[in-house]
């Protein structure tokens, strides 16, 4: 009898733990995709439909990799570079891709929003402007009292971090385009959050 209850009480205490890791696991999943915008989860099916991992990675090391990881910095903060790497694919060492104006602008989101991913530093409720690069939510006190924020052309821009800040320096113009087309795509003008 005793045996019998001690098999019942290891089992349920399996079944528990299966059952919250897999709450936990779900949890994570749905928790990473609330990070994304709804356009960079539109650019993540792209990503996926489009086999792009299978050379690509975004934030996991893989031995096998033989491009880029997209989490890098230095990619994720520049949409320009993206945009352009992706309409002229052909003349890189990518496999040749038929992408349309629009599904280059998702991956674009997708591939900056990783960045943003991994280093949002306020939620969306809390924020009152929006990084211009990785489109993170920002608060402009945090933003001013780190200072991470520039006036360009009378008109202030906040960001989460200094990589981001350093990179609109290199190319506000370019920045600033590609940020009203990202608000544009989001459906708003997003003045409010500059």
């Amino acid at each position: 009898m005793k045996t019998a209850r001690f098999r019942w009480m290891v089992l349920a205490g399996l079944s528990f733990g299966l059952l919250a890791g897999c709450v936990r696991q779900k949890e994570r999943a749905s928790s990473v995709s609330a990070r994304f915008s709804a356009l960079a989860l539109q650019g993540k099916r792209v990503f996926e439909e489009k086999h792009c991992a299978e050379c690509h990675t975004t934030g996991t090391a893989r031995a096998d990799s033989v491009a880029p990881d997209l989490s890098n910095p230095f990619l994720a903060n520049d949409s320009m570079f993206v945009q352009t790497h992706l309409k002229f694919v052909e003349r890189t060492k990518m496999p040749p891709l038929k992408l349309s104006d629009k599904e280059i602008r998702l991956l674009s989101y997708y591939v900056a929003e990783l960045h943003r991913a991994q280093n949002e530093t306020v939620s969306e409720a809390e924020a009152d402007a929006r990084c211009p690069v990785c489109y993170a939510p920002v608060k402009k006190e945090k933003a001013l009292a780190d200072d991470l924020f520039v006036s360009y052309l009378g008109t202030h821009y906040y960001f989460e971090c200094e990589q981001c800040l350093e990179t609109f320096r290199q190319a506000p113009e370019a920045f600033i385009e590609l940020f009203r087309q990202y608000e544009s795509d989001m459906g708003g003008d997003g003045a409010a959050m500059r």
